[in-house]
């Protein structure tokens, strides 16, 4: 198993050659620079082989392991820091389909040092983060907390976690991400804690001190995942 990348100038699909054979390699975050990509990486073989991987993102090569896991729970790394040099990644404490429920964020140098934990168990994160664009905080979600969850930031040594917003009106926040300027955060708000319900829902966007709440999109679909992307750039 291994992605693919798609051109957004020239709409052309390409693949990420496998460097290895028995490796799954699940892309997951772009380094800044756009040369390198963070992969989730197991072997249906191996499982000592499990942990996070990056490689060039123009062809797969020069594969580098980052993180090592033991068994079946997997880690999936979710974003670079702004400056390329760490990586934020959900940690599983678990190994069947439904591994990604539960676990907490690392985060870990590029070459594999100075992994640690920065979400306690009593904020259980979904596998969705975003740096700010300052590289001073870290955005998640807990959309899985009763009664309806919460968008959070933390320190990247795991300091300073607060809550920045929760509905009034019960949603569960989903997905959210930071504008480019830092300045403001777009998120999902559902109506359940079950995002793979995938219900209709609305893109709201916040300031960055988690007030102002304001429709961004709302129509009858779902809507997941925001990303900024500059023109002729990539997220």
């Amino acid at each position: 198993m291994t992605g693919q990348i798609l051109d957004l100038r020239t709409h052309r699909l390409t693949r990420i050659p496998l460097q290895d054979p028995t490796l799954n390699l699940v892309p997951q975050a772009w380094s800044p620079d756009g040369t390198r990509i963070a992969f989730e990486g197991w072997d249906d073989t191996d499982p000592a082989r499990t942990g996070v991987y990056t490689a060039r993102a123009s062809d797969g090569g020069d594969l580098r392991r980052v993180t090592t896991r033991h068994g079946a729970a997997h880690d999936i790394p979710l974003d670079y820091s702004p400056d390329g040099r760490r990586l934020v990644v959900f940690r599983a404490t678990h190994g069947d389909e439904n591994g990604d429920l539960d676990g907490s964020l690392w985060v870990v140098g590029i070459d594999g040092a100075g992994a640690h934990r920065v979400t306690a168990t009593t904020a259980p994160p979904a596998p969705w983060v975003r740096w700010s664009p300052d590289g001073s905080r870290i955005l998640f979600a807990t959309e899985r907390l009763r009664p309806n969850g919460a968008v959070w930031t933390v320190r990247p040594d795991g300091t300073g976690a607060r809550i920045l917003f929760r509905d009034p009106a019960g949603r569960h926040p989903v997905s959210p991400t930071w504008t480019a300027d830092g300045r403001h955060i777009i998120v999902a708000l559902d109506p359940t804690d079950d995002e793979f319900q995938h219900p209709e829902n609305a893109l709201y966007l916040l300031d960055a001190d988690g007030s102002g709440l304001r429709l961004l999109l709302g129509s009858h679909d779902v809507k997941r995942y925001p990303e900024i992307v500059p023109p002729g750039g990539h997220p």
